[in-house]
């Protein structure tokens, strides 16, 4: 018969606090919601009323990455880096086909885009953040959640959708990327979603 002894019961100990962390990490985080603002409804996400979506993520201190399709599927990727010595901007474009194009406003359609709150967040500072806009029918909603590794369901499945099954598709137009200035950075985000007054 074994006995017990005083190291078998800190190996013991160690594997319950290793699982206990592990548990953890693992655990959805808590986010603190800000609610819809929008009055977007789901009869105004269709591709006849389609006026164009952006979808970022990174932390614009650092690395950032930014994609805008607008009402001809026409897209515009930008990409920041401010991790060297000097700022790097590169932008590329292409064009969804109408077909990927659908397939967007449907996975926003089936994941209730227009009741989403306008921003998820885990209380934590400094970190990367996701942000979804869709322009449709004259309104503009959006949201995010600043917790790129473990988002809410929604915004991952929007998030994943579009680059696993949309972008990767387009991924060797939109890898030719050409450098840009930050003046043509800053004109960017303005022109294809810029609200405008509801139909």
């Amino acid at each position: 018969m074994r006995t017990i002894t005083l190291r078998h019961l800190m190996v013991a100990m160690l594997l319950v606090a290793v699982v206990c962390f592990l548990a953890t990490l693992m655990k959805r985080p808590h986010f603190e919601v800000t609610k819809n603002t929008s009055s977007m409804t789901k009869a105004d996400i269709s591709l006849e009323n389609f006026s164009g979506f952006s979808c970022s993520f990174g932390n614009a201190a650092e690395y950032y990455q930014e994609f805008r399709i607008s009402r001809s599927g026409a897209i515009v990727y930008l990409t920041m880096d401010h991790t060297g010595r000097t700022p790097v901007y590169l932008r590329s474009q292409t064009v969804l086909s109408d077909r990927d194009l659908l397939g967007l406003i449907e996975i926003l359609r089936q994941e209730n885009f227009e009741e989403l709150p306008d921003f998820y967040d885990t209380g934590v500072t400094d970190v990367s953040v996701i942000s979804l806009t869709l322009k449709s029918n004259g309104r503009l909603k959006t949201t995010g959640c600043n917790d790129v590794v473990n988002p809410p369901r929604a915004i991952g499945g929007i998030f994943a959708y579009i680059f696993n099954d949309v972008l990767s598709r387009y991924s060797s137009d939109l890898a030719n990327q050409v450098p840009i200035t930050w003046d043509e950075v800053v004109e960017l985000p303005s022109a294809p979603l810029s609200p405008i007054s509801p139909q």
